[in-house]
Formats: C-alpha cells, sequence, structure tokens
C-alpha cells in the first residue's frame, strides 16, 4: 500500500487502487493524485480486502483479472465487510460484453469502466461516485438525528403527565403519549396508533363512550389560525364522575393546511379542588355568621337595653365568640399540620387524667341531650408518648361528634386498651352510624354529615393529622346499632412519629 502525498489534504477522499499491473497502478495514482484525493494501494484481490478492512476508503478502483483473488471474488468479498454495501466500487475490466458487466453488477460493484481506459471518464465517474456518496452520507446522517430527535421528542412525551398528539394536516397521528391513551381510555400502546387516521381513534373511542368522540370531535375541529395557538376547556361525565380537560391547539408545518400539535390536561382535581374552595368560603361564611349574629346582637342588647340579664348576654357573647374562634383555629391548625408545621410536644403523659378532665367538661351536654356518657379504662394503664393538648382536643372532637349524632336515651363511652407497643381509645356511640357513601371520606378536609347538626368537616380532618403526627393511626367503623372512632398513641419508650 502506498502513502499519501504529504501536500495531499488530510480530509480529500482516499480511493483504494486494487491492480496487479504495476504500471496500470501507476498511472491510476498519478490521475487520482491531479485530482487532490489520496492513494492507497494493493497490487491483488486478497491485500485490496485486507487493506478495505483497515482503511475504509470513499472509493474503491477495482480491476477485474488479477491473481490470487480476481476483482469479482475481492467485490463480493468487500460486500461482507462492514461499510462494503455503502462504498462505491468501480471495476476495471478488460472485458465489456454483457455477460461480464452483469457479473460484475451481481458481485456488487457500483459502475464499470473498460480499458483502455479514457482517462476523463474515469475522472467524472469517480466525481460522480464521491458526490453520491457523500449525498447518502449526508441522508444517511440526517436520518440519524431525525431518528434521534424523535426519540428524544417520545422520551419527553412520555415524561409528560400531558396527554400530547401531534397530528399530520390530512389528521394522521404523526405522535402521540401513554397520557392520551390513558386520558380518553384508548386500548394499546403510542406505537400501535401511530400513523393511523384520526377518524379511527374516534371509531374506536365510540366503543368505549360516545361521550369521548363528542369531545375529541369538538377540540380538534377547534380553529387553527397559523401562528396562533387555540386554547379551551372541556368536559364531560363518566361513570365515575365530572372529567375536566383543559387543551392547547398549536399549528405546524405549512400554514397553508396546517396539522396541529395537541396538548390535553386532565384538570379534573384542580376544578373539584376550585369548587371546594367556593363550598368552603360558603361554609365558612354560614359557620361564622351564626355566632357573630349571635354576639353582635347581644352587644347590642346589652347596649341598649339596661333591664336584661347581662350576665347571660355576656355568656352568650363568650361562648359565640369562643365558637368563632375555635373555628378559625380548626382552619389554622389543620394548615400547620398539614405543611408539618406545627409542633407536636410528644412527651411521657398519663391518659387517665386527660380523659377525666375532658369527661367532666363535656357531662352537661351529655345530660342536656339526655345522654350517658362513661368511661373504661384500666387502672393501671401504661404511658403513652404524646402531645398533651393534642390528645385534649382529639378526644373533645370525637366525643363531642358522638353527643351531636346521639338521639335521647342513647349513650357515648370511651374505652382504652393496653396492646405490647400501643394504647388504643376508643369512642362509640348509639347514634344512626356513619353512611357507607359519606365513610371513605370521613377525615379529608370539609367532609361533613349530612344532617342539620353537621359541623365544619374539620374536626376530624384535623384528629387525622394530629394522631399521625404522634405516630399513631385513626379510622372509624359502622357498627349495628352506631358508630366507633377508635385511635392509637405509642406507649412511653417506643415513640411514633413526631414532628
Amino acid at each position: 500500500m502506498t502513502a499519501p502525498l504529504s501536500f495531499i489534504p488530510n480530509r480529500a477522499p482516499l480511493i483504494l487502487i486494487v491492480e496487479d499491473d504495476a504500471m496500470m497502478r501507476r498511472m491510476l495514482r498519478q490521475a487520482m493524485h491531479q485530482e487532490g484525493y489520496r492513494i492507497a494501494e494493493a497490487p491483488n484481490g486478497a491485500e485490496g480486502v485486507e487493506a478495505f478492512r483497515m482503511l475504509h476508503p470513499d472509493v474503491v478502483l477495482l480491476d477485474g483479472m488479477m491473481p490470487v483473488m480476481d476483482g469479482f471474488a475481492a467485490c463480493q468479498a468487500l460486500q461482507r465487510l462492514p461499510g462494503g454495501p455503502q462504498t462505491p466500487v468501480l471495476l476495471i475490466t478488460g472485458l465489456d460484453d454483457a455477460a461480464s458487466v452483469d457479473r460484475a453488477f451481481a458481485a456488487g460493484a457500483t459502475d464499470f469502466i473498460t480499458k483502455p481506459i479514457h482517462w476523463a471518464v474515469l475522472r467524472q465517474r469517480v466525481r460522480r461516485l464521491l458526490r453520491t456518496r457523500q449525498a447518502e452520507q449526508a441522508l444517511q446522517r440526517t436520518l440519524q438525528e431525525t431518528a434521534t430527535e424523535r426519540e428524544r421528542l417520545r422520551a419527553i412525551m412520555e415524561t409528560s403527565r400531558d396527554g400530547i398528539a401531534l397530528l399530520s394536516p390530512e389528521g394522521t397521528i404523526l405522535e402521540l403519549n401513554s397520557a392520551i391513551l390513558q386520558l380518553f381510555r384508548l386500548p394499546s400502546t403510542p406505537p400501535t396508533w401511530r400513523n393511523r387516521s384520526l377518524q379511527n381513534a374516534l371509531l374506536r373511542a365510540r366503543r368505549t363512550d360516545r361521550t369521548l368522540v363528542v369531545a375529541l370531535h369538538e377540540m380538534l375541529s377547534a380553529p387553527v389560525t397559523p401562528g396562533e395557538a387555540f386554547t379551551g376547556d372541556y368536559e364531560w361525565r363518566t361513570s365515575v364522575g365530572i372529567t375536566s380537560i383543559h387543551y392547547l391547539s398549536f399549528p405546524v408545518y405549512d400554514p397553508a393546511a396546517p396539522g396541529r400539535l395537541m396538548v390535553l390536561r386532565d384538570v379534573t382535581e384542580e376544578r373539584a379542588a376550585q369548587r371546594l374552595r367556593e363550598d368552603l368560603t360558603r361554609m365558612l361564611v354560614h359557620d361564622l355568621r351564626n355566632p357573630l349574629a349571635a354576639t353582635s346582637a347581644a352587644a347590642q342588647l346589652l347596649q341598649m337595653d339596661s333591664s336584661m340579664d347581662r350576665g347571660l348576654l355576656t355568656d352568650i357573647i363568650r361562648r359565640n365568640t369562643q365558637q368563632a374562634l375555635a373555628l378559625v383555629s380548626n382552619i389554622l391548625d389543620v394548615s400547620r399540620l398539614e405543611a408539618g408545621k406545627m409542633p407536636v410536644a410528644a412527651q411521657e403523659i398519663a391518659l387517665a387524667p386527660i380523659i377525666t378532665a375532658v369527661l367532666g367538661d363535656l357531662q352537661p351536654l351529655a345530660h342536656a341531650a339526655a345522654l350517658r356518657l362513661d368511661s373504661t379504662h384500666p387502672s393501671d394503664l401504661p404511658l403513652a408518648h404524646a402531645d398533651p393538648i393534642l390528645v385534649e382536643r382529639i378526644l373533645r372532637n370525637l366525643i363531642s361528634n358522638a353527643l351531636k349524632f346521639t338521639p335521647p336515651d342513647g349513650s357515648v363511652s370511651l374505652d382504652v386498651e393496653a396492646a405490647p407497643h400501643t394504647l388504643t381509645i376508643t369512642v362509640r356511640d348509639t347514634g344512626p352510624g356513619i353512611p357507607p357513601a359519606l365513610a371513605p371520606n370521613l377525615f379529608q378536609k370539609f367532609t361533613a354529615g349530612n344532617t342539620h347538626s353537621s359541623g365544619s368537616g374539620l374536626g376530624l380532618a384535623f384528629c387525622k393529622l394530629a394522631v399521625e403526627a404522634m405516630g399513631g393511626r385513626i379510622w372509624v367503623e359502622s357498627e349495628a346499632t352506631g358508630s366507633c372512632f377508635a385511635f392509637t398513641l405509642p406507649r412511653f419508650g417506643e415513640p411514633g412519629k413526631t414532628t
């Protein structure tokens, strides 16, 4: 093999000349040098194949008739090497009969030239082969870059929680992600839906839910203005409730006949939260209005009528003010517990004194409602590891709720049982029980009963957060003769999670 001359640029195309005739090799080398190419040489087909394996030339000039391995066999061997099928091979032969030409192309030659060589024709053919190879390499790079970008796009789309679909101007689905299939409950995976018509998706969706077809049709028939995005909202009712979608449509491709990129976001939870906030506002206004109105009326009577019982009016103002403050405190404490910002002073505590104090405070309420309120617990009850203030508030919430929902002549009881690592406090009543539809959400914020005595829905949410902050758990069971609320606390020496 001959190394390229020093004045030939390192980036110049490399031509491999495989020729057994030394004089012909020299002539071919001179012709290629004049074109500015780098040159490598081999005296026979076997060495030519080895040179190709080592150098990866841009074009091979291959003599057809050589010893050891002729050009036809060498050409076939080149096709089996890495890069061989993509490298142009110009077969040089002294034969121009049809059989020889067919043999050359069958061996894998790109083109052929006959001897004696017409040097101008040779130079033009090499230039054409190089241009074709460069164009093919550029196309291959473009295809590879496109494939890489498409895979990157697919990866980005798949990580998105939003449903994304790229549609052609003709309505063909070019790309989509799993989120959009889940959103519209369409079967299979994204590859199955690529390059299928949108109409096919609509027909398939019709089998699952006819309302989906209406939703998709409305969103996808929205006007597409070149250069402008279109946005909107759509809601439809499903078997599990109302689904809310916020969608964006971006025009792509030719402005004269634009396709579109659709981004669909499931905002069902956000819309539900918005409705919840609106309900909360109305609920808070209602719950605060009653004690504030009573306070205001008592204050006016106190000011205007000196004959009224001042002690009674003052007591009304105090009770209703405390009721309003308790509601505000519940809201603030629930938010602080959710954010983990409410201090929990867990310590060694005895539950019996706390239980006695709470029951003593609530006995008048029980007596006024004609209810029996009692408790049972072992005399040697182990110590708990908890915050005494939070425990007291939890007990007051649970017992007050039980008294509120228990009809006259009923009973409310509090029991405590000790286990190796925990203490279980249970509050039972003989009320109507918990409706099955309400039970799963009972400890969520703003979930209240459906009776006239229902509260703000914050008390049980506070209980759950406070119990969990002390390392316990809370649950409810609806029994045949009432309800049972129970929660656990860690025993002293077995601390749970505290903040």
